[in-house]
């Protein structure tokens, strides 16, 4: 109850003695005696009419209270950063940036204890604002009040938001350790992006919210620069947002441009945040160079942010998409809920810890609610996602499992044609028509070229392939053994097709090449890389050379080149125009080499039988083919390197 209301308006007096010789404004003070419960509540309300904007610049003023004995009271003077109270006897800190070890109560940051002698009380009050914005001026004094009765009112002003904010971080770090979990015991690399999402939100939240908390442990001497520390969390939340968003929807394999354009926005947000932090930290808070320059780099930020929205919103095909989408929204939301009631329906914003909204409310604690719903919203998606892809495995092992016994069918077949070509070959050889040394020859040839296609077709490389899908099958990956079967059954569908001909294009020979080194690769997961190199004429590429001939010496270079060596190997095989009547091609590995007994010996049988198809070939046509084998001149792996001509 208010006992008694003086107000005291002065002209200009000379305030002298141990506050100064300067004449300071002298403003009225409302007095009231055990009044704490209505200051609280007309003046710790963050309304409009609660916090009203007077001042700007730095202030002094002078208070003159009367006193009919001795007794304490709490001063309120207004709401800065900076607030220094003078007596005749001492000085009293108070306000928002003012270290804590300043302050005669943690809580005194507004409510001042003060002492009143009995008679007339002098103060002289400095008000600044560290940041240049607005604050008021409402000088009032609660008599018969001391600070330890506005604890329990400060608390209890804020407990609803207070008790938000501890639920939040409650569910926040149980979602922490259940994605930790997750990602530790169960290897699922998604939860582990996703739990270092949910401490970037905590981290943030820690370091927000101790500005209502009063904690200010990091810079318990410097409060000014704390808000300029908090900017760097705020860019690392971001940052690791779009991370998981990478992961969530594997924006990686499944769109490479879209992947370029999220790196560079997370490199920009680090930069930025970090950079403004620190000039703010460096240059005293120099908030005019802060909007007329960095506000203009965070626009490019927000057309970066703004594309990538709607690029996965109209043109990424994932239905992942609509978690990602919702769950931002309720964040965007709570955002434009601040933003609107600050900068469009003119409701001050809750300038720390003493003020609340009237609903008991702190803006941010809309904010905590929106970081839980979107984190759960995520969580069901990751679960969601988890589960689509199980039934994919499913389905695709199904698929695999009819793959397997097509392929076991066309194997019978394949190894029933053989055998059909190689006793009607050794018929052909052993019939006494054969008068001439060329017919002889073509006979041979023949020959030769069947024992490559059965060198190919060989049930030892047949059941590593089976083994090779069945390995996959079992350690859960589908796509791999899709991949694996498809090569598989392209390079036998070719062996079959080109089985009769002694001759194939430059251009079907490269890509069984190509075929065989996917499939070995694959098949040995990445143990080498390859690399296959076309003529620069493509005209070459129609042109005919020997069938069969550039595998086996491919299949050296796997088994007895790369395939021991520690680190991942690498195959190239290049074809270059030597004349306009033959190619040159090469065969290069990085492998241990041949010894030096090995060089000239041919103890592949692939070796042997492409020196025997070379024989026969001049034989039959006059046309020379160059094979020679030796390690390369840096001692680092094989070269081969074959002048072929031309045959039509």
């Amino acid at each position: 109850m208010y006992k008694t209301i003086l107000t005291y308006c002065f002209c200009a007096l000379a305030f002298l003695g141990s506050m100064g010789g300067q004449a300071q404004q002298l403003l009225p003070i409302e007095i009231c005696e055990d009044c704490l419960k209505e200051v609280f509540k007309n003046t710790f309300e963050a309304t409009k009419e609660a916090l009203p904007p007077t001042h700007k610049d730095s202030v002094t003023f002078k208070l003159k209270v009367p006193s009919d004995n001795e007794q304490k009271g709490l001063l309120y003077v207004g709401d800065s950063e900076y607030i220094d109270v003078f007596t005749k006897s001492d000085t009293l800190k108070a306000g928002k940036f003012t270290p804590k070890t300043a302050l005669e109560s943690p809580f005194a940051r507004y409510l001042i204890p003060v002492s009143l002698k009995k008679g007339e009380n002098d103060f002289l009050v400095k008000m600044s604002q560290y940041d240049g914005k607005y604050f008021t001026v409402t000088p009032k004094l609660i008599l018969g009040s001391d600070i330890e009765d506005a604890v329990s009112l400060y608390y209890l002003q804020n407990e609803n938001a207070r008790t938000v904010n501890l639920i939040c971080i409650l569910l926040l770090s149980l979602l922490l350790i259940f994605s930790l979990y997750h990602f530790v015991v169960l290897r699922n690399r998604i939860y582990g992006v996703y739990g270092c999402y949910i401490f970037s939100i905590l981290l943030f939240l820690f370091l927000f919210t101790d500005e209502y908390l009063q904690w200010h442990f990091l810079l318990p001497n410097d409060l000014n620069k704390y808000g300029a520390l908090n900017i760097i969390p705020q860019g690392f939340v971001y940052a690791v947002y779009t991370e998981f968003g990478i992961a969530f929807l594997d924006i990686k394999r499944k769109d490479k441009w879209l992947f370029k354009v999220s790196r560079v926005f997370q490199v920009l947000i680090i930069l930025l945040t970090s950079s403004h932090a620190l000039y703010l930290i460096l240059s005293g808070g120099d908030q005019e160079f802060i909007f007329k320059y960095f506000y203009k780099v965070y626009l490019v930020l927000t057309v970066l942010s703004t594309y990538i929205t709607f690029y996965i919103i109209f043109k990424f095909k994932d239905k992942l998409k609509w978690f990602l989408i919702v769950g931002s929204l309720v964040i965007g939301f709570a955002v434009l809920n601040e933003i609107t009631n600050v900068f469009v329906m003119g409701i001050p914003k809750a300038r720390d810890f003493f003020y609340t909204q009237p609903s008991g409310f702190l803006h941010f604690s809309f904010l905590e609610i929106s970081y839980v719903i979107e984190s759960l919203i995520f969580l069901m998606g990751i679960n969601y996602g988890s589960l689509r892809k199980e039934k994919e495995n499913v389905a695709l092992r199904e698929k695999l499992i009819e793959q397997l016994q097509e392929k076991e069918i066309l194997e019978k077949e394949v190894n029933e044609l053989l055998q059909d070509k190689l006793i009607a070959s050794q018929q052909k050889l052993n019939l006494e028509k054969l008068t001439t040394e060329n017919e002889r020859n073509k006979s041979q040839l023949m020959q030769s070229q069947l024992s490559s296609l059965q060198l190919q077709m060989n049930p030892h490389y047949l059941f590593n392939s089976l083994n090779s899908i069945n390995d996959f099958i079992i350690s859960k990956k589908p796509e791999e053994a899709s991949e694996y079967l498809a090569l598989y059954a392209r390079m036998m569908r070719n062996i079959l097709r080109n089985s009769d001909k002694t001759f194939n294009t430059l251009e079907q020979e490269l890509q069984f090449c190509e075929d065989y080194l996917s499939l070995e690769s694959l098949r040995f997961e990445d143990k080498f890389k390859y690399k296959i190199i076309r003529p620069q004429n493509g005209k070459l590429l129609d042109r005919k050379i020997p069938g069969m001939m550039l595998q086996p010496l491919l299949e050296n270079a796997v088994w007895h080149g790369v395939m021991s060596l520690k680190n991942k190997g690498l195959i190239e095989l290049e074809v270059s125009g030597n004349t306009a009547d033959e190619v040159v091609i090469e065969i290069r590995d990085n492998g241990s080499g041949l010894k030096a007994g090995e060089i000239g010996k041919d103890k592949s049988y692939g070796l042997k039988n492409i020196q025997e198809k070379i024989e026969l070939l001049f034989k039959l046509y006059q046309k020379k083919i160059s094979f020679d084998i030796n390690n390369r001149e840096d001692d680092k792996g094989v070269l081969v390197k074959i002048k072929v001509p031309f045959f039509e």
